[in-house]
């Protein structure tokens, strides 16, 4: 009986099959180089994708903000040239009390003649203040003047928080404008 050789098997130089392995391994090298660098710009491009969606939120809010200042604008024009209850109509500032330093504060001559929306407070915030006949920051001020606490129960659809709110930001106006 004669013996058989196995076919199909090489010898393998140990070299050769090194070099093979080390080109592979310089594949991966080169893939894992891409990944490292795309890593490092993927990162830089989020901050970059995040402090402009940032900018984008922020000039968006402020777009809203200014549109509420002109539709609130708008709201009191109207309120003013189509009053609610019927009366003829008279200069705003003969429906408030005289300017008086000492009790309104420095130039309150010519701020407490601004309207309402110079405070620029929420749309909603203007609308329930003119829908209330109050459209200028003199009439506000004599109202939070004349009951501090409580006057804003008188003006509907305006909620205490609300109401802590616009005395705030008329606190913070009439600051502005009298302070030396």
């Amino acid at each position: 009986m004669a013996v058989k050789k196995r076919a199909g098997r090489k010898k393998v130089d140990p070299s050769e099959a090194l070099k093979k392995y080390e080109s592979v391994f310089d594949e991966i090298g080169r893939f894992l180089s891409v990944i490292d660098s795309s890593e490092s710009e993927l990162k830089e491009a989020e901050s970059k994708a995040a402090d402009a969606k940032a900018a984008l939120d922020k000039a968006r809010s402020r777009v809203q903000e200014i549109r509420d200042l002109r539709d609130g604008a708008k709201h009191g024009l109207y309120r003013y040239l189509a009053p609610a209850d019927g009366r003829e109509v008279l200069p705003l500032f003969d429906r408030m009390e005289p300017a008086d330093e000492e009790v309104h504060g420095v130039n309150s001559d010519q701020w407490r003649k601004e309207p309402i929306a110079a405070l620029k407070l929420s749309l909603p915030a203007q609308i329930a203040l003119t829908e209330g006949d109050i459209m200028l920051v003199g009439q506000l001020q004599d109202r939070v003047l004349n009951d501090p606490d409580k006057w804003w129960e008188k003006v509907s659809g305006l909620t205490h928080g609300m109401a802590a709110a616009i005395t705030d930001r008329l606190n913070d106006f009439i600051y502005e404008r009298t302070d030396p």
